[in-house]
């Protein structure tokens, strides 16, 4: 799916593939994912950002302290597919600076309690 994002983007959190701020004057960027965008999370430090599709969450933005959830460090400018442990359906998605918050289910009951998660 495309979305369009416009503002801030030091971190390439507006997930268009560069570090590039775009300004009020100028066009929209575009996000294409292969899926259509269902959702978008984004929290109060709006350095992060988070599109839910009907199969996966892909995320861009700030990852100084793996708070994307893909297996590296470094703020990455193109959405990047959020790993999971096992199938989930995410419904909401929080982030602040530090740290991120997801709420959903689990399709293949392996999202325990223990890994931090649960059926919301």
């Amino acid at each position: 799916g495309e979305v369009r994002s416009c503002g801030r983007n030091d971190e390439g959190q507006l997930g268009d593939g560069t570090f590039v701020n775009s300004q009020e004057d100028e066009p929209m960027v575009k996000v294409n994912l292969k899926e259509e965008v269902l959702r978008i999370g984004s929290g109060p430090s709006s350095q992060t950002v988070f599109f839910i599709t009907e199969e996966d969450v892909y995320a861009a933005g700030v990852n100084d302290r793996y708070q994307l959830g893909i297996d590296e460090i470094g703020s990455v400018e193109i959405p990047a597919k959020v790993k999971f442990e096992c199938e989930v359906e995410v419904e909401f998605i929080s982030t602040s600076g530090s740290h991120t918050v997801a709420n959903g289910k689990y399709i293949d009951n392996c999202w325990s309690p223990e890994m931090g998660g649960g059926e919301g």
